[in-house]
């Protein structure tokens, strides 16, 4: 049987863990303006200098970006608790939805950024993950925690005002792909042409070019990245382009050599993929272009043509 202290004990015990349980929910957390540190990671000029941030870009965009910084999420996920948080503290204007939340978590060691309707346009998950990935995280693994947080509010501003946070690594990207997609079809398309005028030695020919060009370029002092790309991509051409204007000077001397040695017997020593490409009149003895040749018709191509959001990161 239980007497009165153990049960003042037990009640004091189970009022303790309640309160500490409904201290990690989202939806105990008070808010007290745009920079909520629960933890004593910021000192007050940092919390000062983040809160003038934060509250100049609400009076000149109308959007309202808050950061709450807290020590565990209490075995909940971030997803979970970031959106609880968000909608809790109704965060953004009613009718523009236009609200972001920076969540901090430093046990976890998880940022979240979740993002109002009204703003996913501009601040998709890909845009979140890259601000979490290059602004935030390498700050705070310095332990820098006003820097990563300033950081990322400020590419959420860019975003938000329609400019790109990462202008140049974005155009760097996307010119190196469409570099890389652009010398791999040119490159290609000179390949099968030269096939299809000298079969294997087109083939050949071409491959030494390109190692001819590689070994310049490499041994080469003061080159720049330009003018190799320019090297690659115009010597080729107009070497396949000249293969092409010699191709039947090189088969007319051929064919005029084996028929002053073999005579009447000459297309039988003619190599197998001149056979292939010229097309031999018996009446003249001689050869002609092929109806079908490699500049066009059928040749060696078939015709074909060329051609609640957010995110959450660590550290």
């Amino acid at each position: 049987m239980l007497t009165l202290k153990k049960c003042l004990l037990l009640q004091t015990i189970l009022v303790f863990f309640s309160s500490s349980l409904l201290f990690s929910q989202p939806a105990s957390l008070k808010f007290s303006g745009f920079i909520n540190d629960y933890t004593g990671t910021l000192d007050e000029g940092e919390k000062e200098s983040l809160e003038n941030l934060v509250q100049s870009i609400e009076r000149e965009t109308s959007s309202e970006i808050a950061v709450a910084i807290i020590d565990s999420l209490g075995g909940d996920s971030i997803e979970d608790y970031a959106n609880e948080l968000f909608n809790g503290w109704g965060i953004g204007k009613k009718l523009k939805n236009n609200g972001v939340l920076m969540l901090v978590v430093l046990k976890e060691r998880n940022i979240r950024i979740e993002v109002g309707y009204g703003l996913e346009s501009v601040l998709p998950d890909g845009l979140c993950g890259r601000i979490i990935r290059n602004s935030i995280s390498p700050e705070f693994r310095k332990g820098n925690f006003y820097g990563g947080i300033h950081a990322g509010i400020q590419d959420i501003s860019s975003a938000i005002r329609g400019k790109d946070p990462y202008p140049d690594a974005g155009l760097a990207g996307n010119k190196g792909k469409g570099a890389a997609a652009f010398f791999a079809v040119w490159h290609i398309f000179l390949i099968f042409f030269s096939y299809g005028l000298l079969r294997k030695a087109g083939i050949i020919s071409y491959a030494a070019l390109i190692a001819i060009l590689a070994i310049f370029t490499f041994s080469a002092r003061g080159i720049q990245k330009e003018e190799v790309l320019l090297f690659f991509t115009l010597i080729p051409f107009f070497f396949v382009f000249l293969m092409g204007l010699l191709s039947p000077l090189i088969f007319a001397i051929v064919a005029w050599r084996l028929k002053k040695k073999y005579k009447g017997g000459w297309k039988s020593r003619m190599p197998s993929y001149m056979k292939n490409i010229m097309a031999y009149s018996d009446s003249r003895g001689g050869f002609r272009g092929g109806g079908g040749g490699s500049f066009g018709g059928g040749g060696s191509f078939g015709g074909g043509s060329s051609g609640g959001g957010g995110a959450s990161g660590s550290w």
